[in-house]
């Protein structure tokens, strides 16, 4: 069993999947920003149709005129993650993006949203325990 352990990777599913509050693209940002401020969520998703066309974090709400459209100041979302897209991977694409967050998909239906900060956390006590399974097989040798 520890032996599965030390090899199995750690994906999306391992982290927190925050909950984020779906607007309407025709919202307005003062709109998205009550919403966002109610559901205390640092970042809104942009739909029309029930289809997902953007996100928008809480720093672009805050510094958009408040009568435009939320979907004019909403990033595209090219990708969303599935629970078994790897943390490197997840990490890789929301830079490539430059996103603070990525909706995490399985098929149609939304699970969620993960942020850059627990990606980057978890891959942090990643490499330590990494580093701690070194030190201790050098102590060993």
């Amino acid at each position: 069993m520890d032996a599965q352990m030390r090899e199995r990777r750690s994906d999306i599913i391992d982290l927190p999947i925050q909950r984020a509050p779906i607007v309407p693209a025709h919202l307005t940002v003062d709109g998205a920003r009550k919403i966002a401020a109610l559901k205390r969520a640092v970042v809104v998703l942009v739909e029309s149709g029930g289809r997902l066309l953007g996100l928008v974090e809480a720093r672009a709400l805050a510094d958009a005129p408040a009568g435009a459209e939320v979907v004019t100041v909403a990033r595209p979302i090219g990708l969303g993650l599935r629970p078994t897209t790897s943390l490197q991977r997840a990490r890789e694409l929301l830079l490539r993006a430059r996103l603070n967050a990525l909706p995490v998909v399985v098929g149609a239906f939304l699970l969620g949203v993960v942020h850059l900060a627990d990606v980057e956390r978890a891959l942090g006590a990643a490499r330590a325990v990494e580093a701690d399974r070194a030190d201790a097989a050098r102590a060993v040798a």
